[in-house]
């Protein structure tokens, strides 16, 4: 079986889903907004 590596900032986004599953696209990013900093724009 093949292992994989995430790196922090992919943890911690994958983190929010797994927390708050089902969750949508739009609370997503307003989750991820608050905790990381991200903006959807920035990609």
């Amino acid at each position: 079986m093949e292992k994989y590596k995430l790196f922090d900032a992919e943890y911690k986004f994958v983190s929010i889903v797994w927390d708050k599953e089902p969750i949508n696209s739009t609370e997503l990013v307003r989750l991820c907004a608050d905790r990381l900093g991200w903006k959807k724009s920035t990609t």
